[in-house]
């Protein structure tokens, strides 16, 4: 499993996360959620080793990652950041295949088209990624991201896939395939922790969610219990109303969102 101890985590003399402690567990979809300068990104780089935090440990698969190779982490998890700006003119192909080689086991190449196959972009295997849109851009580093876990569950335990906003700039049809293959992932013995934003796409999707608020740790736990009027209104400084249905819990109706609080 993951688990941070008691996170404290400061920038430039400005205390980000202060005192957060969290569990994620394979074979499920952790969801972040919170309002925008809440420390999600900041939560996330600390969770996949990028920045370190002041206080506190993160430990994966039960080894803490302060002591892990950037190798060894490539092995055991895979990150799709908010943002992946790309300096060369790699071509798609190019760029899953940087995926393939940071994985564990052999990097088979035959893996590639089938890939493409998944994220709806076949055919694109020799372009240039900037040639392609943002939304397809996207799709590519999310297959990127697959390429290096592609072995869900091993000997050593389950892999793990980080993802910063991984539907931002996708439209509803593939904002649904992305969640449902990284479901799929998590199905198949791997871990899943994502950043989000969309909370209908997080009620659908997650198994545990968590909450973050001005830095802090405001509630962990399953949709249902997250996602309340009273916490989601706490958070996010405006009123919000959610509702609910029997087979697929929370929803919310930006119409019944009242002011800021």
């Amino acid at each position: 499993m993951l688990h941070a101890t008691n996170l404290t985590l400061a920038r430039d003399g400005r205390t980000i996360l202060t005192g957060i402690t969290l569990t994620a567990h394979p074979e499920q979809v952790t969801a972040i959620i919170g309002p925008n300068g809440s420390g999600k990104t900041t939560l996330m780089a600390a969770l996949t080793g990028d920045l370190p935090p002041t206080i506190g440990q993160i430990t994966l698969n039960g080894d803490s990652i302060a002591r892990l190779s950037p190798r060894h982490l490539a092995t055991r998890r895979a990150v799709l950041a908010q943002e992946t700006q790309v300096a060369f003119p790699f071509t798609v192909s190019e760029i899953l295949q940087l995926g393939l080689e940071a994985g564990p086991g052999p990097a088979d190449p035959a893996l590639i088209p089938r890939l493409l196959a998944e994220v709806d972009l076949s055919g694109t295997a020799h372009r240039p990624i900037h040639a392609l849109s943002g939304g397809e851009r996207q799709r590519i580093h999310f297959a990127r991201a697959l390429a290096q876990a592609r072995r869900p569950r091993s000997d050593q335990g389950p892999m793990w896939l980080f993802l910063d906003e991984p539907v931002s700039s996708l439209d509803i049809a593939h904002q649904l395939m992305v969640m449902r293959r990284a479901r799929r992932f998590a199905a198949e013995g791997g871990g899943v922790v994502a950043v989000m934003h969309d909370l209908n796409l997080t009620a659908m999707t997650a198994d545990h969610v968590i909450l973050l608020s001005e830095g802090r740790l405001l509630a962990a736990g399953p949709p249902t219990y997250v996602m309340t009027d009273r916490l989601l209104s706490q958070a996010y400084r405006c009123d919000i109303r959610t509702n609910r249905t029997p087979t697929t819990g929370p929803y919310l109706l930006p119409q019944m969102a009242g002011a800021a609080v």
